[in-house]
């Protein structure tokens, strides 16, 4: 669905372009404020288009700009070709010393010394301009002639075909690709290297996608630029889209750049976003993966490498455009102090991500506790963490937590660590036997480590129990609710098997009679009690 609608945006935005070119210009002749630079720009000439073709390029003379003598000479053969049977006959003629060219008796332009090309006289640059203007007039009106439309016409729907057939078998090709790639939609879960492998196929078949459909779009480019090339009308569109894109815009460095030339710079920047993502990837799977290295390290790596790639890329791209990195320098510590108050918890996190992954104080796999979050760390980023609860919910934690805060972590160093159940029993009880019984379930247990060996300690003396509390070790602390529950049934067991009685809290109340003297007493009291309970 999402490339369909890139495919329609494609042909919608070039087909608003072509419209918008058609609209804001003259059909048959080019205005010179297509092509006319920016004010900040000094551009001593400008182009004399017939028909979206460039013919000669006028200076200024006298008091008259460029623009405005271009603009004349295009009002000029414009009229020329709205005529009902334009026969063009041009010729030079001499006024008041200078050179002039007039089309059908009527003047046209003023050839001056600021026209001429370097080696030439005036007259030579008459003539060479009668010859081309006579030469252009007659093409243009001879595209204007029913039969050639026609003949253009079938040309245009030939190449709007081929481009037709090209786009279904680049389709094709597309399909028969993600088939190949993807034969099952279906994730693997088969081992922990599938992901990556996965994660591969991917990326892979999502360049070879774009790259299909980076192909599309240039063959329907291709296709509509020859295409409007084929009438005059579409030629002069072509030609002021193009103007538009090609005049220049914006002062980058030392030069002025145009709109295309910065989609060309934002293109080469994600270009070097992309070959940056590649390289590092590839030294990921190729180097780094080899190592045996943890996979926070592995992280912290790429995205360090990836900063200075891309820093050392954005260098050159941008003194390679002209712009002196210096100059920046101070609009960048400027930003960079803005930025600084915004980026302050990101940074924080990012700088924690560093030392969580270098001091090892967790790694992916380890089983912790952060307050009231508890679970497995699957994954340890730049700017936060994984962890996956006993609930099977993943929970995003950023970095700077676990250097704040009190970390517990069952894994460290050692991943065997001891619970401990509580038990009471009601008194009156065997200590010895129900030492023996709490003892009993422990080694039997095989989950349980027996060295270290269980140990039942008796806590104290509680309210209405004997408090014990038996302590055993485990090797995967994951795991300790579900031994401690499995525990506690197997105790609740023992204890019957036993006939140690599991006490309940129990409260005793003593009521005290009040004797009375009379009956009269003994309703007023009644009244005061009824009253109390209210």
């Amino acid at each position: 669905m999402l490339t369909k609608i890139l495919r329609l945006t494609l042909l919608i935005v070039w087909t608003i372009a072509i419209a918008i070119g058609g609209f804001h210009h003259t059909p048959t002749i080019a205005i010179a404020a297509a092509t006319d630079p920016p004010p900040f720009a000094a551009r001593v000439v400008a182009p004399v288009v017939l028909d979206g073709r460039e013919l000669f390029e006028l200076g200024a003379a006298g008091p008259f700009s460029a623009r405005e003598r271009v603009q004349r000479v295009e009002i000029g053969l414009r009229q020329f070709l709205r005529s009902p049977s334009p026969d063009p006959k041009v010729i030079i003629a001499s006024l008041n010393g200078n050179e002039t060219i007039r089309l059908n008796d009527r003047h046209l332009l003023t050839v001056t010394d600021s026209d001429i090309e370097p080696g030439l006289t005036t007259t030579e640059q008459a003539e060479i301009w009668r010859d081309l203007l006579i030469v252009e007039l007659q093409r243009s009106i001879q595209e204007r002639q029913p039969q050639y439309f026609q003949t253009q016409q079938l040309k245009a729907f030939q190449l709007l075909g081929i481009a037709a057939i090209l786009y279904l078998l680049s389709w094709e090709l597309d399909v028969i690709l993600r088939r190949r790639l993807h034969p099952d939609d279906r994730p693997s879960s088969t081992s922990k290297s599938a992901p990556s492998a996965t994660t591969t196929d991917q990326t892979r078949h999502t360049l070879l996608h774009l790259s299909l459909l980076a192909a599309q779009a240039l063959g329907w480019i291709t296709a509509f630029y020859y295409v409007a090339d084929l009438f005059p009308q579409s030629r002069q569109w072509r030609y002021n889209f193009i103007a538009n894109f090609t005049r220049p815009v914006l002062l980058l460095g030392d030069r002025y750049s145009s709109i295309l030339d910065l989609i060309l710079l934002l293109g080469m920047l994600v270009g070097l976003w992309f070959s940056v993502i590649w390289v590092t990837d590839r030294f990921r799977s190729q180097v780094l993966s080899v190592t045996g290295a943890d996979r926070g390290i592995q992280d912290i790596t790429i995205v360090l490498g990836r900063s200075v790639l891309l820093f050392v890329g954005l260098s050159i791209v941008l003194q390679v455009w002209g712009i002196d990195i210096a100059s920046l320098a101070v609009l960048l510590s400027a930003l960079s102090v803005g930025i600084g108050f915004g980026l302050q918890n990101i940074a924080n996190n990012f700088i924690s991500g560093i030392i969580i992954s270098f001091d090892r104080s967790m790694k992916v796999g380890d089983f912790i506790q952060l307050n009231d979050l508890m679970g497995t760390v699957e994954r340890i980023g730049t700017r936060s963490t994984e962890l996956r609860t006993l609930d099977h919910v993943s929970i995003v934690v950023p970095n700077s937590r676990f250097l704040e805060e009190a970390l517990v972590n069952w894994n460290h160093g050692n991943p065997v660590s001891r619970i401990g159940i509580p038990v009471g029993v009601a008194y009156g009880s065997d200590s010895d036997r129900v030492r023996d019984a709490l003892l009993e379930v422990a080694r039997n247990y095989e989950p349980l480590l027996l060295a270290p060996e269980p140990q039942v300690w008796f806590r104290g003396f509680g309210d209405s129990a004997l408090n014990f509390e038996l302590l055993v070790w485990i090797r995967d602390p994951q795991n300790q609710f579900k031994y401690i529950s499995e525990l506690n049934y197997r105790i609740y067991d023992v204890l019957a098997r036993y006939q140690i009685e599991i006490p309940f809290p129990q409260r005793d109340l003593h009521l005290k009679s009040i004797q009375v003297d009379s009956p009269i007493e003994a309703l007023g009291l009644n009244q005061a009690n009824t009253n109390e309970l209210k």
